[in-house]
């Protein structure tokens, strides 16, 4: 996760100096080659090597975001990032379930040669596929970074930047915390944890398309606002739950459920509004 964040800071700047299509092509061909690096790691060390290299595959989402604002306003950029994290949304709600089975069956190495496969399949799209959409590209690497006190001192970065990060939160907290509970505190086996998760992954699915419905016609301020109050609201009924001994793995993953709803809403319009404030 910390070379997730890292890297998009980089990432990013490449491609506004290089070009989209060539940086997102470096970073699947990279991803995809320390997906073998993890499979065959002889140490733990090295495991956690090729997980910080297979990092490199967030340029799918940076590069992918900044191309849709390559080439739409920002009320259609939110809308067409809704139903992009509609799409991304398939992700979380299959791969638990699909890795459960698999690593119960096949060990852990099979989950990971999914992942090559899949790296393999998006090189190939992006190959055949993409176009360059970075009209102003080139200029020093320096002066990008040079750039970025302009952001800094914008509030309005801070506030989108800021909606984004604590609602998406609440999400990762769930994704770091809940295949423990599910193991040591609900006695869940891994494929069982799967279709719990799903839940969550449903509910931001659901977000996600009714971000890319609306949001042209409401705007983005409107959607995060929304949005961010209904995670909220998932939030207190978690804690709720909680607080009154209702101990089932529905008290944790059905309020997650309004919680996945709430980030489908939000996040596309706080990453179009991001990106827009210097575009």
């Amino acid at each position: 996760l910390v070379a997730t964040a890292v890297m998009q800071i980089f990432i990013g700047s490449l491609s506004d100096r290089f070009g989209r299509r060539p940086v997102l092509l470096a970073c699947l061909v990279l991803a995809t080659a320390a997906t073998l690096m993890v499979i065959y790691a002889p140490t733990v060390e090295i495991f956690l090597l090729g997980r910080v290299f297979q990092a490199t595959a967030i340029g799918g989402l940076v590069i992918g975001r900044a191309t849709i604002r390559d080439t739409v306003r920002l009320d259609e950029a939110a809308s067409r990032m809704g139903y992009v994290t509609m799409a991304m949304a398939l992700g979380p709600m299959v791969a638990p379930v699909v890795g459960g089975y698999l690593a119960e069956i096949y060990g852990w190495q099979a989950t990971f040669w999914i992942v090559f496969a899949m790296g393999l399949v998006a090189i190939a799209l992006a190959w055949s596929d993409m176009g360059e959409t970075n009209a102003s590209m080139g200029g020093r690497l320096l002066a990008q970074f040079r750039a970025y006190p302009l952001l800094v001192t914008s509030r309005r970065f801070w506030g989108y930047s800021l909606a984004a990060g604590l609602v998406s939160g609440a999400f990762f907290a769930l994704i770091g915390g809940a295949p423990y509970l599910a193991a040591e505190f609900y006695d869940l086996p891994p494929s069982h944890y799967g279709y719990y998760f799903a839940f969550v992954a449903v509910g931001y699915m659901l977000g996600s398309f009714l971000s890319g419905r609306f949001a042209s016609r409401f705007g983005a301020n409107r959607m995060m606002m929304t949005g961010s109050l209904i995670t909220l609201g998932g939030m207190f009924a978690s804690l709720a739950l909680n607080l009154a001994d209702i101990i089932h793995p529905l008290t944790l993953f059905g309020p997650m459920f309004v919680v996945g709803i709430g980030n489908g809403i939000t996040l596309p319009s706080a990453n179009a509004s991001i990106v827009s404030i210097r575009p």
